[in-house]
């Protein structure tokens, strides 16, 4: 009988090796309520400030509940209305914190509270195409137009440098994404491939990835959005998105390893 009994329970001991019965659950994060970062209100002229409790509320929720985050988007429109989640959910857990109308200088000053903190493994990055729409109150042959376009080139470029200096003081993997050609600005036909050629630039001195959509969504002209690829001149239509999927899909699977 004590024999019997003996080895019923090694197997019940085995059993429990076996299926994991003895091992340790995975631990969580320990995070503190006062070390989450909530960047306030950027004024009434941006944008950003319309998901701002959204934003703080979630994000309170990810932080404090030390979820793993493997792919985060942010972005403007571009990317608030993409599908991330149903789109790219083979990656695991997909966070969106695009703005609608969002700009380049208050993405940079948000980047910590709505990405860094919450350390996703990867943060995809699209920003700057709403910085240009007020070029086109100016006269383009004006000495006025190039003091404008000069100071919204340099406001861009100095926000994506400061979003790249945040991610690499916190070992923050970045991809980065060309701004897409859009339809009826003339403006932006000059200074989009412009900011994107400098974003191309900047990415490779940092060894970031860069993805590049510019050509693809470029009608005959050269210059202006294949309006077959968008619902409005400026936001991709199911095919235009697929496009990015196509493209950006290889390049996530690639940094996440």
């Amino acid at each position: 009988m004590k024999k019997a009994m003996l080895i019923v329970l090694a197997v019940v001991i085995l059993a429990g090796l076996f299926t994991g019965c003895g091992s340790k659950p995975a631990e969580k994060k320990t995070r503190m309520l006062e070390a989450f970062v909530q960047p306030g209100y950027f004024g009434d002229e941006y944008t950003a400030d319309t998901r701002r409790n959204e934003f703080d509320i979630k994000n309170q929720t990810l932080y404090m509940n030390g979820t793993d985050i493997d792919v985060l988007f942010i972005g403007d429109s571009i990317t608030h209305y993409w599908e991330t989640q149903a789109m790219f959910g083979q990656f695991g857990t997909i966070v969106n914190r695009g703005i609608g109308g969002d700009v380049a200088q208050i993405l940079a000053k948000r980047f910590y509270a709505d990405s860094t903190q919450l350390e996703p493994k990867v943060t995809v990055l699209m920003i700057g195409i709403n910085n240009m729409w007020i070029l086109e109150d100016y006269d383009m042959s004006s000495p006025e137009y190039q003091e404008k376009e000069d100071e919204i080139f340099n406001t861009i470029i100095s926000s994506y440098e400061s979003i790249i200096q945040q991610a690499n003081n916190y070992g923050q993997k970045l991809i980065m994404q060309s701004i897409l050609p859009v339809f009826g600005c003339a403006p932006a036909d000059v200074l989009v491939p412009k900011v994107n050629a400098k974003l191309k630039e900047m990415a490779d001195a940092n060894n970031i990835p860069f993805v590049d959509y510019y050509p693809d969504f470029l009608s005959e002209d050269g210059k202006s959005i294949n309006t077959e690829l968008a619902v409005d001149g400026v936001h991709p239509n199911e095919k235009g998105y697929a496009i990015m999927i196509d493209k950006l899909t290889p390049v996530i699977k690639e940094a996440l390893k």
